[in-house]
């Protein structure tokens, strides 16, 4: 039950935070005292294309693809995490 609606929100919410940093990517520029948005776009490439991959493989059902999917999504998100830690230092 709840593999099922993981299969669907976890690639949205992946798309959702790539829409937030879209959105609020000059405020980030700001916050963080970057010089530029290459990090930021960087960011939103990789929060988009791995949305989309899972949207993909949610559509074609490919169940061993998708929780392979899952675990890289969640390591990509955590190495995402720390390098806007190690910016705000």
């Amino acid at each position: 039950m709840i593999l099922t609606v993981l299969y669907f929100a976890f690639p949205l919410l992946m798309l959702i935070i790539a829409g937030y940093l879209v959105y609020f990517r000059h405020e980030l520029k700001v916050w963080l005292n970057l010089e530029d948005t290459k990090i930021i776009k960087a960011l939103i490439s990789a929060f988009f294309s791995m949305g989309l991959v899972g949207l993909f493989l949610t559509t074609l059902k490919y169940e061993t693809l998708f929780i392979i999917w899952m675990i890289l999504a969640i390591l990509l998100t955590g190495v995402l995490t720390f390098i806007f830690v190690k910016l705000m230092k």
